[in-house]
């Protein structure tokens, strides 16, 4: 995420959706085409990269899954084949 800031805020911002030769794996197609359809189109919000971004400037990185959505408790994900809980 640190790396791609700028780049998801500027997505953000402007609605898009970043083409699959700018990132590191490319979107499934029913993922691109869901997310480009009508029923879910993105919409710009500028307002809240405008928040990501004073959020970050402000502490950096540190704990920043809880400062960008402060109800989060708990991450699931799939790590080397198997399943771990991270409690934050």
């Amino acid at each position: 995420m640190q790396n791609k800031f700028d780049f998801i805020c500027k997505h953000i911002e402007t609605g898009t959706i970043p083409t699959d030769e700018s990132l590191s794996s490319p979107l499934p197609i029913d993922v691109r085409l869901a997310l480009q359809s009508s029923e879910y189109r993105l919409k710009p919000n500028p307002s809240r990269a405008e928040e990501l971004t004073e959020i970050v400037s402000k502490n950096g990185f540190h704990h920043i899954s809880t400062r960008l959505w402060p109800n989060l408790k708990m991450w699931n994900m799939c790590t080397k084949s198997k399943f771990e809980t991270i409690r934050i």
